[in-house]
């Protein structure tokens, strides 16, 4: 039982932690070529502000994302699951599962990025996923973390 969780897998494979992680240093890529290298567009302080704060939300929102993924795997309960559905478009897709916790069915999701890991998954799979004991609905494939 592997409850070890990767900030890498997670930030690959999450969708939110995805975005949350690429966004800013898309931004900063962007205004590096445009303003440092290009000289297209003119040093304008709000251009600054609006992306440090841009990138600061969403660092904060990255880091909420690994705290949450990382206490239900560090206090989480491991509960066999069904996948139900394995959707993707383009580079990112939803896996669905349900699983019984306390004799009750409980349907969940995951927002994924497209990779070697979740292709692989396929509906009628069984897999562990790790589910918030305060909060059952809430749960994550084991395997696509860890």
């Amino acid at each position: 039982m592997d409850r070890q969780v990767s900030i890498w897998k997670i930030i690959w494979t999450d969708y939110l932690a995805f975005v949350c992680a690429s966004v800013p240093i898309l931004l900063w890529v962007l205004y590096f070529f445009l303003v440092v290298i290009g000289k297209a567009i003119p040093v304008r302080p709000q251009n600054l502000i609006v992306f440090t704060i841009l990138s600061v939300v969403l660092f904060f929102v990255l880091l909420l994302r690994l705290q949450l993924i990382i206490s239900v795997f560090n206090y989480g309960i491991d509960v066999k699951a069904t996948i139900t559905q394995v959707s993707f478009f383009r580079d990112r897709g939803t896996i669905a599962y349900v699983y019984d916790y306390h004799d009750q069915r409980y349907q969940s999701s995951a927002p994924v990025m497209k990779n070697q890991t979740t292709r692989n998954l396929f509906v009628g799979q069984s897999v562990i996923v790790m589910i918030d004991r305060n909060n059952p609905k809430r749960a994550f494939i084991r395997e696509l973390y860890s």
